[in-house]
């Protein structure tokens, strides 16, 4: 299309203008004050003449229409999953497509926002710049919105969205629609094994419904499921106990309503982890020697450790002149320790101890019992002897993996890993075990049960670990253990190597090497167990589904199984008498707080543009216009914005006052104004 227009090129500087503007205005005024009866004709010639200067041009343009941008933005989160919001989005979306296609000069442009269970929020706006950062201003014809309206990043202040033109509204969810769900008001991130936590949470269902109460179920992590029946729109707490040490998983799940739109909001999975408060250890020295001070040494560098020790420094048998009076040594209080106060202790270990006359047998049987009730104890470097002064002949001998032979290895040897050492949790990362430096002598011990993780001399067993009833037994058949903290030869990963055996003893869920290792890896759950009669694993999925996981065997010993995550919530998992559970997603997820369709949060942004909303359920297939100004909405119908927008491909110039026709007019005016003058 071509289009002209009018415009000014001076055949003088501006300013030069002013010089003749003044002459002609002057001489005007000095007609008038004389009274002359043809001023017109000479304030006509002052008017042709500047005229002239002006020298006003006519520019032709050579324009071709620009097609104007609309854009259309699909929400496809979660939510909109819900009730029939799926097919209305997919519904409208081909509608519009189509609709728009018959309106000449507009371009569309579609963009989709989803949310996942790792982002959980519905992100709306945030591809709006890209997908309009190369249009101008002039070309934005409006933006049409498909959602429930549960938006998380709508815009704090809509004015600044004028420039996009009429942004407009699709509701996909019904009117009338009703919601329950639990939310977490407030609970602790870590809590002390042994107590209890509390929790403050709160059932909340839609306005209007008229439920005053609802039953809830409790499970999680040392809990039996419990139904409660507590009131609805109120505040409520709970105390919970914390099981174990590491991840202990709690879940929350309200009784569904009729009609109720969706029921994955009506629970609600959170996760506590557990820390012990203060490890409280009890070491018992049967003698003085050069790795007492290892123990002490390693064991009060912990300040997360209570370390309670005693070193026998005279038996009973031994018989000096010394007055007993003028002794400075206490009198060992094995009934304080081994009767009133055992089952303070969280780890007791016997460190190069000889069985003498100043325990009793029945002490020795209460801390068997302490071990099956689910207690920890560590023999190190007792001895191998199998006459009255062995361990192994107390009631401990019932409770110890490995059996003595009666006699001691004396020499340098390596303290070597086992096959089963090489991929036990405790020991599998200890290193290169070949540099290690040697120990110089040993118990020979045989392994009547338990697990074998490291071997010493002539092959004998050097560290067992073994389950006994709800507790934990390690053994230690050597008191070298100092020489690796000394140094000596190159020294070896003592600290480690301990740390690891009574984090086992203490059942840390990382060196369980019969537990099941749950990971999260972006949208999938990986699970890994060493290799046993049990191989296959199953499945509980967070809506109740259970499957079985046939694992694949990988190259460190252990099996794995890979699975994805579609929804959040909890996943447990069981493999014979193991069970984990896991958490996908966080336990009060954005997009599941509020899932009821709402106009409220987008209404301030369709008002600003000058934008409309419709809700399909009621306008399925609203008309669409086109138009240059407002308003852009009505009852049933929205409107793109026309801009007329146009890009210039030549342009041609004019001028009105060519030079002789300038001459001419000129002249004209001035003899006419001569010879009418001249008639005087």
């Amino acid at each position: 299309m071509n289009a002209a227009s009018l415009h000014l090129a001076p055949l003088i500087p501006g300013l030069w203008l002013l010089a003749p503007l003044a002459m002609a205005a002057g001489l005007a005024l000095w007609s008038f004050r004389r009274r002359s009866r043809t001023p017109l004709l000479r304030i006509l010639a002052a008017v042709c003449f500047v005229l002239i200067l002006m020298n006003p041009v006519l520019v032709q343009e050579l324009r071709t229409p620009a097609s104007d941008i609309a854009l259309i933005v699909v929400d496809r989160s979660p939510s909109q999953s819900f009730g029939g919001r799926l097919a209305r989005t997919q519904k409208a979306a081909l509608y519009l497509q189509e609709e728009l296609k018959g309106h000449p000069g507009l371009e569309i442009r579609t963009i989709e926002s989803s949310s996942t269970p790792a982002t959980t929020e519905t992100r709306l706006f945030e591809g709006l710049e890209n997908a309009l950062a190369d249009v101008p201003p002039d070309r934005r014809a409006g933006i049409i919105i498909i959602t429930d309206g549960q938006v998380h990043d709508a815009p704090d202040n809509p004015e600044s969205f004028r420039d996009l033109g009429p942004v407009h509204t699709l509701l996909t969810g019904d009117k009338n629609e009703k919601d329950r769900r639990i939310v977490l008001l407030d609970y602790p991130a870590y809590g002390i094994p042994g107590r209890e936590i509390t929790i403050r949470y709160e059932i909340r269902d839609t306005e209007g419904l008229g439920e005053t109460e609802s039953r809830i179920t409790l499970s999680g992590s040392g809990l039996s499921t419990e139904n409660l029946k507590v009131p609805v729109n109120t505040p409520q707490t709970l105390t919970l106990p914390v099981e174990r040490t590491g991840q202990n998983i709690f879940e929350l799940r309200a009784e569904s309503m009729a009609e109720e739109i969706t029921e994955l909001n009506n629970r609600a999975v959170f996760s506590v982890n557990g820390v012990r408060d203060r490890l409280k250890v009890l070491l018992v020295s049967g003698r003085p020697h050069a790795g007492g001070r290892m123990w002490r040494d390693l064991l009060r560098a912990d300040p997360g450790v209570d370390l309670v020790h005693f070193t026998i420094l005279r038996d009973p048998e031994k018989l000096d002149s010394t007055p007993q009076d003028e002794m400075a040594l206490i009198v060992f209080p094995f009934q304080e320790l081994f009767e009133d106060k055992l089952n303070d202790f969280d780890l007791i270990i016997f460190d190069r101890y000889n069985v003498n006359r100043i325990l009793p047998d029945f002490y020795f049987s209460n801390i068997a019992r302490y071990v099956e009730e689910g207690g920890a104890f560590l023999d190190a470097g007792s001895g191998g002897g199998s006459g009255e002064d062995s361990l192994y002949a107390t009631p401990l001998g019932d409770i110890l993996p490995g059996a003595p032979l009666g006699k001691e290895l004396s020499g340098p040897y390596l303290p070597a890993l086992t096959e089963k050492g090489r991929h036990h949790p405790v020991t599998q990362t200890l290193g290169d075990f070949p540099t290690w430096g040697p120990w110089l002598n040993q118990a020979a011990l045989n392994a009547g049960r338990g697990d074998v993780l490291m071997n010493g001399g002539q092959g004998y067993p050097l560290l067992l670990l073994d389950r006994v009833g709800k507790g934990r037994v390690a053994q230690i058949a050597s008191d070298q253990l100092w020489l690796w903290a000394r140094g000596y030869e190159g020294g070896g990963p003592y600290a480690e190597l301990l740390r690891r055996v009574a984090h086992w003893l203490m059942k840390e869920p990382e060196l369980d090497e019969k537990a099941l290792n749950i990971t999260l890896e972006g949208d999938s759950i990986i699970i890994r167990k060493h290799a046993d009669e049990n191989r296959d694993i199953a499945m509980t999925a967070p809506d109740g589904e259970r499957s079985v996981l046939p694992p694949e065997e990988g190259a460190d010993g252990f099996l794995e199984a890979r699975v994805e995550t579609p929804q959040p919530g909890i996943y447990a998992f069981e493999s014979g008498d193991q069970r984990a559970l896991t958490v996908v997603g966080t336990p009060d997820p954005p997009e599941l707080r509020a899932v009821t369709a709402t106009p409220d949060i987008l209404a301030p942004l369709n008002k600003a543009s000058g934008g409309g909303m419709l809700r399909l359920s009621d306008t399925p297939a609203p008309q669409i216009k086109m138009r240059k100004s407002g308003p852009y909405a009505g009852g049933n119908w929205i409107a793109l914005r026309a801009n007329g927008a146009y890009t210039v491909n030549g342009s041609a110039s004019h001028s009105l006052f060519p030079p002789w026709a300038s001459l001419f007019i000129l002249c004209g005016v001035l003899i006419c104004a001569w010879r009418h003058e001249g008639r005087k």
